[in-house]
């Protein structure tokens, strides 16, 4: 296995050494029973910023045939769009991409074929959705049920189950991460990975990226997004927190000031969150009273699912709707559940605690003066 892997290696060290070579082309054609689009708008990856900026225009003839070619220069990512559909390209080297623009009404689709990049970065969610479903399918039904018949020991079965076998999916994760190699896949890749629970899969992807292409606009885009988010550690102030509660209030952390704030990252939507509802309310009915508080924070959720969810499970705390994803982002929530737990200065003390670790840490914190 080792001596495939070096060959894999070298492979793929010399398929990059003959990269800034020759030229990359786009051709390809548009079939829809509306009007033709006149142009397709290409774009490449830019930094700072993180955005894409213009490279060409490419003309639709009458027949919907259309085609592009220049010269390659370095790997990237490109954007074309076409109306307001947006198709992204994964190029690592001079490579002759196909594409078969589709439309129906004004849902557009599209098929790429001779770009392996993106080949690779379309591949990944399919796969790691069959990866979780391998790992938690079973699970995820059995969790279902048990929280329908309020079957608390069930619930907390099941999340033993869960706990044993995460460590087991992280592992076969980082593998499928570490098979994107180089690519420029690997930007759009990072994306589905919490850093908050595998951080290490993305120190290891962006440190062989830079080891393979140190300059490139999507490695400095990478490095400054890892910094940023070593960049709220324990201790660090907590990102601003701000919005209209459910009920009506304006929350603002530095309206906690002084108390103890316990951030729940949740959502209708995510069984594991919703298992620990229970849990919380005992502990927020307990701890209340002693300069403890607590923020709900709904993520990717919608208002009428979560609202219900917020009823079922009684909720007592201030609810936030994450709407525009900016507390998200602040926070770097990219999968649930996720938490913090704030000192009265609003610095970070706790993350991602267990409804059990949080009893234990208030425990110390109130009763024992810790």
């Amino acid at each position: 296995m080792t001596r495939l892997l070096f060959l894999s290696l070298c492979t793929l060290l010399f398929s990059f050494s003959a990269l800034g070579q020759g030229k990359w082309s786009i051709t390809g054609t548009v079939t829809t029973q509306k009007t033709l689009p006149k142009i397709i708008e290409l774009a490449a990856f830019s930094f700072p910023g993180e955005s894409f900026e213009a490279v060409a225009s490419i003309k639709v003839k009458e027949n919907g045939k259309f085609k592009w070619k220049g010269k390659f220069n370095n790997p990237n990512l490109y954007q074309l769009k076409i109306g307001t559909h947006e198709v992204l390209l994964a190029v690592d080297q001079a490579e002759d991409i196909q594409i078969v623009f589709s439309a129906k009404e004004e849902a557009w689709a599209a098929k790429v074929e001779g770009s392996s990049g993106t080949k690779t970065m379309q591949a990944f969610p399919p796969a790691l959705r069959q990866l979780e479903a391998d790992f938690f399918g079973k699970i995820k039904g059995e969790m279902e049920l048990a929280m329908k018949n309020k079957d608390e020991a069930k619930v907390a079965e099941i999340q033993q189950q869960v706990g044993k076998l995460f460590p087991q999916f992280v592992a076969a994760l980082k593998a499928k991460v570490a098979a994107v190699g180089a690519s420029m896949a690997i930007y759009n890749v990072l994306d589905y990975i919490d850093p908050n629970k595998g951080m290490d899969i993305v120190e290891t992807a962006i440190a062989n990226l830079q080891a393979n292409h140190p300059s490139l606009p999507i490695t400095r885009a990478l490095v400054e997004r890892l910094a940023k988010l070593k960049g709220i550690p324990i201790g660090a102030p907590a990102p601003a927190l701000t919005g209209r509660s459910r009920a009506g209030e304006n929350i603002d952390l530095s309206r906690f000031a002084g108390q103890y704030v316990y951030i729940d990252f949740w959502a209708s939507w995510c069984l594991a969150c919703r298992a620990e509802n229970p849990s919380l309310v005992k502990l927020y009915k307990k701890f209340k009273a002693q300069k403890f508080e607590m923020i709900g924070v709904g993520i990717k959720d919608k208002i009428d699912a979560w609202n219900k969810a917020i009823e079922k499970d009684q909720l007592p705390w201030p609810q936030l709707n994450d709407e525009d994803n900016s507390i998200a982002t602040a926070y770097f929530i990219m999968s649930l559940p996720q938490n913090v737990l704030l000192d009265p200065e609003g610095k970070i003390i706790a993350r991602n605690l267990k409804t059990e670790e949080l009893a234990n840490k208030l425990e110390g914190i109130f009763h024992n003066g810790k």
